[in-house]
């Protein structure tokens, strides 16, 4: 490492590392999970933007966290696999006793997940299109609300949730 240091391409690599592993949420598990995404997304040519605050002392349990942000996040890689400028933005932030998740994706625009209430397009029904539906269970049980926004080439989905 300290050689690394020596030279531009070792410091743009180190500086690559520094920003890969540094937390988003402050919750250890839910900041693996962004960083699994992360590379799952460069390997499908994807552009993940992230930014956020570290969350703090909430009710919303771990595992309800996981599994609010996997689902969110797997929803706009599948919407974005499908477009030819393929990219996701993902921000968390504090507000007055609420958090804030907006996950916004580029889209096809013939979908409108909207209009059929984002029943899945897989073949296999049974394993697949019950994201949603723990997206919203999770987000009613903390007092929340979600919001969909479809712009045509792109979906910004606004979580609001009590903390």
């Amino acid at each position: 490492l300290e050689e690394m240091q020596n030279d531009d391409k070792g410091q743009r690599l180190l500086k690559k590392l520094d920003k890969a592993n540094r937390s988003m949420t402050g919750i250890p598990v839910l900041d693996c999970l962004i960083r699994e995404k992360t590379m799952l997304c460069e390997k499908n040519g994807i552009v993940f933007t992230r930014e956020g605050t570290t969350i703090g002392e909430t009710t919303i349990t771990e595992y309800e966290f996981v599994s609010l942000f996997a689902n969110l996040l797997d929803n706009a890689i599948e919407a974005t696999k499908k477009t030819e400028k393929k990219y996701i933005n993902l921000s968390v932030e504090k507000q007055q006793g609420f958090l804030k998740i907006l996950v916004s994706n580029s889209k096809p625009v013939n979908q409108n997940p909207l209009e059929n209430d984002f029943i899945t397009t897989k073949k296999d029904k049974k394993k697949h299109g019950i994201g949603n539906r723990i997206i919203r269970d999770i987000v009613e049980l903390h007092g929340g609300r979600i919001t969909y926004h479809d712009e045509g080439k792109e979906l910004r989905v606004v979580v609001l949730m009590q903390i």
